[in-house]
């Protein structure tokens, strides 16, 4: 259950300083989570998600490197929380990393 919260905040903390070194001590100190969790988010990033992260020190510094993919990613949403209703009755969703907000639409 801790993978839906810890990954998205973990992502957003790498992708504040990309092409530099960043150690698990210091992702701990950023996100507020135990350095098992960061571990545990990074991953899972890496391996699920199959982002340009590269491990630097095993389980310890990591590289976030958006150009190693070639295309410069932005964050993007995994979660969504509901916040509303539409006049037509659809839901109004925000995003947990951009805090964009959606109409979902049945179809």
């Amino acid at each position: 259950m801790g993978a839906p919260r810890t990954t998205p905040v973990v992502l957003a903390a790498l992708s504040k300083c990309p092409n530099q070194d960043v150690a698990v001590n210091d992702l701990a100190a950023e996100t507020g989570l135990n350095v098992q969790q960061v571990q545990s988010a990074v991953s899972r990033l890496i391996g699920r998600d199959n982002l340009p992260i590269k491990t630097v020190l095993k389980a310890q510094v990591w590289r976030y490197e958006p150009q190693a993919a070639g295309v410069v990613t932005e964050a993007k949403d995994q979660l969504f929380e509901v916040v509303g209703e539409a006049a037509k009755g659809d839901v109004i969703v925000r995003g947990d990393i951009t805090g964009k907000l959606f109409r979902i639409v049945p179809f």
